[in-house]
């Protein structure tokens, strides 16, 4: 399951920005489900493909709807998962035109 993540959510998002050398990856709950096990395993196949990785959890509470008669905001609590990683960045070939 950590590998498929990675390839699938991770890796495209790492070419995308190759020449930065750094990506912010935002997941949302859902594709996490906070298993904290699950993380370390993502955190460990980046490690193990050389990519410099740190992780963070973001909590939101977002409102989802107002009690017409005590006017109170119903909120519920969103959370964000966000690897933040790095790695050598590519370089473009110098002297194109020999």
């Amino acid at each position: 399951q950590a590998i498929g993540m990675v390839n699938k959510l991770i890796i495209p998002k790492v070419r995308r920005n190759a020449f930065a050398g750094a990506v912010l990856v935002r997941m949302p709950e859902a594709a996490v489900n906070f298993d904290a096990r699950l993380v370390n395993m993502i955190m460990d196949v980046l490690s193990e493909r050389g990519y410099a990785c740190r992780y963070d959890c973001k909590r939101t509470l977002m409102p989802v709807e107002i009690d017409r008669h005590t006017f109170r905001i119903l909120s519920e609590e969103r959370i964000e998962h966000m690897f933040y990683i790095k790695y050598p960045e590519a370089e473009l070939p110098r002297n194109l035109t020999g």
